[in-house]
């Protein structure tokens, strides 16, 4: 009986081990810059991770003192690797081509990249198809400069412009003698670089009053032309493409872009004309996954994941969304902070307000800790979770944490629920436009911002810690309430 018992549970084990795909051990040695900063993302068709989603998602890491980070991970399949660092605001983007099983190191000089390893000719020729990208993508970041590209409104010197750039990275491609999936893929990524290079041309450089026949006419064979492809889900600018085929679809049928909103019944409708299957199934998750990456918290968006768990039972990405749902849930179902809660106080914002200092003029005779931040900005939010830590560490020195909200007057609701959502005790103020703007002018146009006044009133640090840098950020504030 012993002997079957075993018999079974070893072929039990047989059968477990090979229903599963084998996942295998790739590694990463990067070398570059010491102690340089940078974040990471893994991107591919099961993931909703593209260029802008990934980011929001990203891992942080840090090279050592000599310059050299290494990571393992476990893969079944190819995957792409994305490291991105910021430069002011523009995001830099290296996608690495990873096997499994597979050893790769990366080199970063100011001067040029250096690939070598198991994928090194597969990494060099993705680098064509992302200097392609890169410049189609002046459209979307809009870039300052020059370039034709963004200044003719000639569709014949426009379309010479895309093609001859597109020529040249489809040359290297096909010759470089890669494994033909891999190389489609590459090839149908440019052309969707193409495609989005077109829409947004004609959505945003383009004035409707300059938008010729041709134009049309153009604009019409591009609508047409098919997006449904294998490689739809693993481009990297599969969010902006969405946005593109969204509000082009919506101009023609309404001749503005007024009143479209993006999480809506009605896209996810719009988007069914131009995908099927597993794309759409992706295009409505990403969609999803974009209010849940951004923690706008809009309350249609559990009626359609709702949807995407009808249309698409058992779906690869409803575990990867439910959380998001559940958080979406309780910020929905937050209290308002009213006056009667001696936690949060609500400072009252008139239009005599026009500088920091009429802001806080209630305040004084307290160090006060200012976060500038909006309900918009993620970066703002990701800080939120180091509030309680720093609140420990100072509530025997009398410090007052303000909050000055730029969100715009018609944002009100989110705003109040956001302070309970996110347990921001303290003092609330939400500026008025004429401050909102004297803010920025003070401070510069990024956030989130954090300034530490002193008893007296005076700013005594314009470049405050975050709220991440705990152990820093007290040093700073125990100094000043001495």
């Amino acid at each position: 009986m012993k002997q079957r018992k075993l018999y079974f549970i070893l072929l039990l084990q047989f059968v477990i081990t090979f229903s599963l795909p084998a996942q295998h051990k790739a590694s990463l040695t990067l070398t570059t810059l010491p102690d340089k900063e940078f974040m990471y993302w893994f991107s591919g068709t099961e993931y909703l991770s593209d260029y802008e989603q990934g980011f929001a998602r990203s891992t942080a890491a840090k090279t050592d003192r000599t310059g050299l980070f290494f990571m393992k991970f476990s893969i079944g399949k190819s995957v792409t690797l994305n490291i991105a660092k910021m430069n002011q605001t523009i995001m830099t983007v290296l996608p690495l081509h990873f096997t499994p099983g597979s050893r790769d190191t990366v080199a970063i000089s100011e001067e040029c990249i250096t690939f070598r390893g198991t994928n090194a000719d597969y990494n060099r020729c993705l680098q064509k198809t992302e200097q392609y990208l890169d410049y189609c993508n002046q459209l979307i970041i809009r870039k300052p400069g020059n370039d034709l590209l963004l200044q003719t409104n000639s569709l014949p010197e426009f379309i010479k412009l895309l093609d001859g750039k597109k020529t040249e990275a489809e040359k290297k491609i096909k010759g470089s003698g890669l494994e033909a999936a891999f190389v489609d893929e590459q090839l149908t990524h440019l052309d969707l670089g193409s495609r989005l290079a077109f829409m947004y041309k004609i959505l945003f450089y383009v004035p409707d009053s300059l938008q010729t026949a041709d134009w049309k006419k153009a604009l019409e064979n591009w609508m047409d032309k098919s997006v449904d492809t294998p490689y739809f889900s693993s481009f990297r600018e599969v969010s902006f493409l969405l946005d593109a085929l969204l509000a082009l679809d919506y101009k023609l049928e309404n001749g503005n872009l007024e009143n479209i909103r993006k999480a809506s019944f009605d896209s996810f409708e719009r988007l069914a004309k131009y995908l099927n299957g597993k794309n759409l199934e992706y295009a409505w998750a990403s969609l999803i996954n974009e209010d849940i990456c951004y923690k706008t918290y809009d309350p249609i968006v559990p009626e359609l994941y709702d949807l995407l768990k009808e249309r698409f039972p058992g779906n690869t990405y409803q575990s990867f969304l439910e959380a998001g749902i559940e958080e979406n849930h309780r910020f929905n179902a937050a209290m308002i902070a009213d006056a009667s809660d001696s936690d949060y106080h609500i400072l009252p914002c008139d239009s005599s307000f026009h500088s920091l200092a009429d802001a806080m003029k209630s305040l004084k005779g307290k160090v006060i800790y200012v976060d500038l931040w909006a309900t918009w900005c993620g970066s703002c939010l990701n800080e939120f979770p180091y509030l309680p830590r720093i609140k420990e560490k100072v509530k025997d020195l009398g410090i007052a944490f303000l909050y000055i909200s730029t969100d715009k007057p018609e944002n009100k609701e989110r705003w109040e629920k956001s302070i309970r959502h996110y347990k921001l005790k303290g003092y609330h103020l939400l500026a008025s436009p004429a401050l909102s703007k004297a803010i920025y002018k003070e401070f510069g146009n990024y956030i989130p911002h954090y300034l530490i006044i002193d008893k007296a009133g005076n700013i005594v640090e314009r470049n405050a810690p975050a709220l991440k840098q705990t152990d820093t950020l007290y040093e700073k504030l125990a100094r000043w309430s001495k």
